[in-house]
């Protein structure tokens, strides 16, 4: 005796997704994304202002050496553009004739000042630069940094690095609201 063979058409099952499920998925993503947007752009500020700063200090200490193997006084000098400062160079002689600009990433320096490295923030960069002096002198002779000075990076949130030089021409960074990762709070 056979089993009864039923009349009921076979049922396939449904493949792929419904547009519900895609829908769902996709408004998922969304809010995982712009949940996630804000850290990521402050991670990006935090790389600039990481990045600039130890840029600043390797600059600090090349014009320290160059001041030594030149035998001769080196300057790092802070210049700004139209708007505000926007750059740092290093360079033998006075800082008069030596200009910097954000919109092109150029810097020069007119003779008899030679240039030895420069330091541009584009005019798409979102930092600010500020010092308390207008010029560092890296002299030869007496091993010494004068006047001994501080430069402060500061992103548009407001989170900013303090790089600090001191009379013998070491670096010291520290972050004023602590909120700068890799710097102690100052």
């Amino acid at each position: 005796m056979g089993i009864p063979a039923s009349n009921k058409p076979a049922v396939s099952k449904p493949r792929g997704l419904s547009l519900v499920e895609i829908l769902v998925t996709l408004a998922v993503l969304a809010i995982a994304v712009g949940a996630a947007l804000p850290s990521f752009s402050a991670m990006a500020e935090n790389r600039h202002l990481q990045g600039t700063a130890a840029q600043f200090e390797a600059d600090v200490a090349y014009a320290r050496n160059a001041a030594e193997l030149r035998s001769q006084t080196v300057r790092l000098s802070f210049l700004a553009d139209a708007v505000d400062a926007r750059c740092w160079l290093v360079h033998v002689g006075e800082p008069q004739g030596c200009r910097c600009d954000a919109a092109t990433g150029a810097a020069a320096c007119d003779a008899p000042t030679q240039l030895l490295r420069a330091y541009v923030l584009g005019a798409d960069t979102p930092l600010r630069l500020s010092s308390n002096a207008p010029s560092l002198r890296f002299s030869a002779p007496r091993h010494t940094v004068t006047p001994s000075a501080s430069l402060t990076l500061t992103a548009r949130s407001g989170r900013g690095v303090k790089e600090i030089v001191s009379v013998v021409g070491r670096v010291r960074g520290c972050s004023p609201d602590g909120a700068v990762p890799g710097f102690t709070a100052c």
